[in-house]
């Protein structure tokens, strides 16, 4: 198959993944749909900027806003949903404020979501969708090539700093996955590429884990707490925070050999 019909049908897949949703009432969207749908529209940007690398007619932000709406909405959902289920086992009145609160955060921004969700919407991402199909048969071997290779770099660069703080974990996460979806498209099957499956994985953790202690942070910050709550909250960002460390320092460990399926 030539790169560009691999490509171009890798992109058509996913984009009619998302438009499956459409199909959808918005009630009915369990908590992974929204986490899958921005999975998505994540492969989906990937190839975008891939094609905005290569092809100059094509103007990214122009073609992705459309995605991005939903993109950033579902974000909003995503979150305290996370948050909520790291919660999950905690069984404490005062911990149960903090559920209550993000129950209703979610309730809130899934109604939001919902109102996006109009015919209006879908027409603008086909058209964005079919525009950025005309440009991915232009698509060759060597600027797909050309293009992994400097995004490779950037990951050998920041994965090989020997003293890799919090702020550059997020950054390697950012750029592993910049190029992630797009290796897992490219490569066959059981490929060395694979191996980066788990420590993808354990970078999600680490960022659901530092999203929770911001969140417990904010909350104790702009709720009104009764004194004898202020203590369990302290106690459980502690727990949190702790775990955070634990996971660094595992994903400090890892990335030498994750390193290896980026050369």
């Amino acid at each position: 198959m030539k790169t560009s019909a691999q490509v171009k049908a890798y992109y058509q897949k996913q984009a009619n993944s998302l438009f499956d949703y459409f199909n959808k009432p918005p009630k009915t969207f369990s908590e992974n749909d929204f986490h899958a749908m921005r999975v998505v529209i994540k492969r989906m940007k990937a190839l975008l900027d891939l094609l905005n690398k290569a092809e100059p007619r094509v103007h990214r932000k122009k073609y992705f806003d459309p995605f991005k709406a939903i993109f950033e909405q579902a974000a909003n959902i995503r979150e305290p949903q996370v948050k909520l289920k790291l919660l999950a086992h905690y069984r404490n009145s005062s911990i149960e404020k903090l559920k209550r609160e993000l129950s209703r955060q979610i309730a809130s921004e899934k109604l939001k979501f919902s109102k996006m969700m109009k015919v209006s919407l879908l027409k603008e991402l086909q058209k964005s969708t079919s525009r950025i199909e005309r440009y991915l048969d232009e698509a060759d071997r060597k600027s797909i090539a050309h293009y992994l290779d400097k995004k490779t770099k950037v990951v050998q660069k920041l994965g090989s700093d020997k003293n890799l703080k919090p702020n550059g974990v997020h950054e390697l996460r950012k750029r592993i996955k910049e190029i992630y979806y797009l290796q897992k498209m490219l490569e066959k099957k059981g490929h060395r590429f694979a191996r980066t499956d788990d420590f993808q994985e354990l970078l999600g953790k680490w960022h659901d884990g530092r999203v929770l202690e911001r969140g417990i942070k904010d909350f104790m910050a702009t709720s009104s707490l009764p004194a004898k709550d202020i203590p369990v909250f302290e106690k459980l960002r502690q727990k949190i925070t702790n775990y955070n460390q634990q996971t660094y320092q595992s994903i400090l460990r890892e990335k030498k050999a994750v390193l290896k399926s980026f050369k």
